[in-house]
């Protein structure tokens, strides 16, 4: 690992000093990726195993926002990312 990935995994998340407080008072923060790390993807509804399929997607989903920190971002970004990771719908 060089030097750089050294101070980018050590550094996790940074408060932005203009953006606004969240509503337990505590600052906004600038989540760096988990290296390795993807939302999953391609959430499939057009099998015979819709519900089997969703609740493996949902397990992953909330795995995914605890390791990427999620909850430090806006709502507005997390369902961003949410809608934008299960993909196009038929």
């Amino acid at each position: 690992m060089s030097d750089r990935e050294n101070e980018e995994a050590a550094v996790v998340a940074q408060p932005l000093a203009d953006q606004p407080a969240l509503a337990e008072g505590a600052p906004v923060m600038a989540v760096k990726a988990v290296p390795g790390i993807q939302p999953p993807t391609g959430l499939n509804l057009s099998s015979k195993n819709k519900s089997h399929n969703w609740k493996l997607y949902k397990k992953q989903w909330k795995n995914y926002e605890i390791v990427a920190q999620l909850s430090r971002h806006t709502e507005e970004y997390t369902i961003a990312l949410f809608l934008y990771s299960i993909g196009p719908q038929p």
